[in-house]
């Protein structure tokens, strides 16, 4: 709550959605939408065990892709790679 401020309780509302997680070696990578809305609104997470931090992102509904922490180019580079990944849908 502390880090994304207001933005949490969006992020938070996206992450209860449909989703789903996995683990990619030791890194855990979770995505999840507004339900009937997952191409409008989504979001995704990426745990890094190796730094032991938290990297999110978030689409809103009609606005560009938000990221924490910014610049993405802080991120590890699994995360980044997710990030991308994930971001296809919205061309």
């Amino acid at each position: 709550k502390m880090v994304l401020g207001w933005d949490f309780s969006q992020f938070q509302q996206l992450m209860s959605g449909v989703g789903s997680g996995e683990f990619k070696g030791d890194d855990f990578v979770g995505t999840a939408c507004r339900p009937h809305a997952c191409l409008d609104e989504a979001g995704l997470v990426f745990l890094s065990s190796s730094d032991r931090r938290a990297y999110v992102a978030w689409k809103p509904d009609g606005e560009k892709i938000a990221v924490f922490p910014a610049p993405v180019t802080g991120w590890p580079e699994k995360a980044r790679a997710e990030l991308k990944e994930w971001a296809k849908q919205w061309p």
